[in-house]
């Protein structure tokens, strides 16, 4: 039988995070998104365990406790439990997450992996492994991330002159067979009534159909979606493999008392080594 479990601290007895128990429900084959407050530990063999890492937040998580046992139809297919339960965070934690405004460049750089990750549904029927290669919002090296072959996706306005390069690792192959640079040419405006990024996700969805994937692609966006009022359209995409000729810093050519090397790649050098298409 389905079940949620409180779990007390032993010596203050306050909650400080619950157990969701489905009999023989692997746990692990699922996202979960990292926060300050909240750690998720599932397992694969039925148990998913909720810790409350802000002891600040003692009282708002009782009350949350208290709710999810209310809301939460124990009764319903394994996945729809667990979708509904990390619903219900993301609603909550709109309490927790700061008012800060999104920069114009966040927003490029979600629309950019957002079409590129579309481009890889459309090329294959195994979404979940699509979506699994995509591995923001970790601190990955590579924005996606399959077997032999990487991805660094970047986003640039039509006027830029070059592509911004977070480290020394970002362009080096590292684990990777081959490693691609794809870079969007995009036109953004901030807007009142367009919101491209929604619409985006909009056309993803109809893609998938799959809520529990859905869900996974809102949490490694991270941002609610409302908050990214901008209009957004890609113009063109440039596709460069990154090759020992490739202007680039890594770790090997770097002095060793060096390190997050922060760059920048002359974009006119990647439209005139790479393959440019005018996108639809």
């Amino acid at each position: 039988m389905n079940e949620i479990k409180p779990l007390h601290d032993p010596a203050s007895n306050l909650l400080i995070g619950f157990s969701l128990i489905i009999n023989g429900f692997d746990f692990k084959k699922f996202f979960y998104p990292k926060r300050r407050s909240i750690l998720w530990q599932p397992t694969d063999n039925g148990l998913l365990n909720i810790h409350l890492l802000d002891n600040s937040l003692s009282e708002e998580f009782l009350d949350f406790y208290k709710y999810v046992c209310q809301k939460l139809d124990l009764t319903a297919n394994n996945e729809e439990i667990l979708l509904s339960l990390k619903g219900i965070f993301r609603k909550r934690e709109k309490f927790y997450k700061s008012l800060n405004s999104v920069s114009r460049q966040d927003a490029m750089g979600i629309f950019g992996e957002l079409i590129f990750l579309k481009e890889q549904l459309s090329k294959s029927e195994d979404h979940k492994a699509i979506i699994a290669g995509w591995r923001r919002p970790d601190r990955s090296t590579h924005d996606f991330d399959y077997d032999e072959i990487g991805y660094e996706v970047k986003a640039a306005g039509l006027s830029s002159k070059s592509i911004r390069i977070a480290n020394e690792n970002q362009l080096d192959r590292l684990n990777h067979e081959t490693l691609f640079l794809v870079c969007y040419l995009v036109e953004c405006f901030s807007s009142t009534t367009k919101n491209s990024i929604e619409e985006l996700f909009g056309e993803i969805s109809q893609m998938i159909e799959s809520p529990i994937l859905e869900t996974e692609i809102l949490e490694k966006i991270d941002i609610d979606l409302e908050d990214l009022k901008f209009d957004i359209t890609a113009q063109y995409k440039i596709v460069n493999e990154i090759g020992d000729e490739f202007p680039k810093i890594t770790s090997q050519n770097l002095n060793e008392n060096l390190s997050n090397v922060k760059y920048s790649v002359s974009l006119s050098y990647i439209e005139e080594n790479g393959e440019k298409s005018k996108m639809a």
